[in-house]
């Protein structure tokens, strides 16, 4: 992702999340650290602006990660301040004052936030995992000597790949079925469900067939299982 993107996508984030009604927490910490990571050019070739431009949108993304929990940004003031960032960049002016500017309503809003909010996360685990792969991979090729146990040094690699094993669904997570009111078999599926949920008597089956065995037939609602196992031996991977 280009870093003016990323930044752009960071303040819309950030901006839209303060509009969302009631309380809730927003992604600050996600783009603290994604936005930190950037490098500002050291100059600038030519008529290239870049690197002021940049450097101006971090500076503006990290103030807004500093604001308090359950503030609301003001427009005109982000619209301020990032007419002066881009400089005489009209059209990337223009792109994000769309993002911001636009009217949504509250399920648009929600909708929108998470969409950002999901590309963001998808860029932040892929970077992550370039970031341990090229750090591994270097070690093994100029750091030889130092690795001592290849098979140990294979596992802690895994290990550190493990949290990002598991793809982050597409789905909004908060949606957990759907329904259709004209449809009676499907009113009375979900009913159904509900009932079952209630009564305890629903078994939610692993991939595993061994797992399930083990749990005379899978995870039962209301209960609470502990799997102990060793290190670098995929617990994560259960999730």
């Amino acid at each position: 992702m280009d870093n003016k993107l990323l930044l752009a996508n960071c303040i819309t984030l950030l901006f839209r999340e303060s509009q969302l009604p009631g309380t809730h927490e927003n992604s600050a910490a996600l783009v603290r650290e994604l936005i930190t990571a950037i490098k500002v050019p050291e100059i600038d070739m030519g008529i290239n602006t870049e690197r002021e431009i940049i450097q101006g949108l971090k500076s503006t993304a990290l103030s807004m990660c500093d604001a308090p929990a359950g503030h609301i940004f003001d427009t005109f003031e982000i619209l301020q301040r990032l007419k002066i960032n881009t400089l005489q960049d009209t059209d990337f002016y223009e792109a994000i004052r769309s993002g911001v500017e636009s009217p949504l309503d509250d399920n648009q809003l929600k909708r929108f936030c998470l969409s950002i909010r999901s590309s963001l996360t998808a860029y932040f685990r892929e970077r992550k995992v370039d970031e341990i792969i090229n750090k591994a991979s270097y070690r093994m090729k100029f750091e030889r000597d130092k690795i001592g146990n290849v098979n140990q040094f294979v596992a802690e690699v895994c290990s550190l790949l493990e949290p990002y094993q598991v793809e982050t669904g597409k789905k909004d997570p908060a949606i957990i079925s759907d329904v259709n009111m004209a449809n009676l078999s499907d009113v009375s599926g979900v009913f159904n469900d509900v009932k079952n949920q209630a009564e305890g008597t629903t078994i939610l089956r692993t991939g595993w067939q061994g797992v399930n065995r083990m749990l005379d037939g899978g995870f039962r609602r209301g209960e609470e299982w502990v799997l102990g196992a060793l290190q670098h031996n995929y617990k994560t991977g259960t999730r």
